[in-house]
């Protein structure tokens, strides 16, 4: 009888064992999946703030070149095509009887019918 009670109190810390084992694994499953979510979010997020840092590095370049006169004239010279008092504008004219290529304007398109046209038609129109 005492034999027995030995065996039964085995079995039973065995069981005990096996279950605090397999809800310690369940548990550490867990952290390590959290690890790995938590690890891929660090690194979005450091991808993200580099691109931010080169983001402001960039504007606040253009920030300072925007403020000094030389972009500003720059900028007028090559995209407004201004120019300053003492410059000399020279505008080329096209010899006489040299054709003059006209670019031709492009036709209307038709525009297309909307969804609701097309439905409005399907059902309520007879053919």
């Amino acid at each position: 009888m005492n034999n027995e009670r030995n065996f039964d109190a085995k079995y039973l810390f065995l069981f005990i064992f096996l279950a605090i084992l397999i809800f310690w694994m369940i548990v550490f499953r867990e952290q390590i999946s959290n690890l790995h979510r938590l690890s891929d979010e660090v690194e979005r997020a450091k991808a993200t703030e580099s691109a931010l840092v080169t983001t402001q590095q960039y504007l606040s370049t253009q920030a300072v070149l925007a403020q000094s006169g030389e972009f500003a004239e720059e900028w007028a010279r090559k995209n407004e095509k201004w120019i300053q008092e003492g410059d000399h504008r020279i505008v080329i004219i096209p010899a006489e009887g040299t054709p003059i290529a006209f670019t031709p304007t492009p036709k209307p398109t038709a525009k297309p019918p909307n969804n609701f046209q097309i439905w409005w038609e399907l059902f309520f129109t007879q053919r």
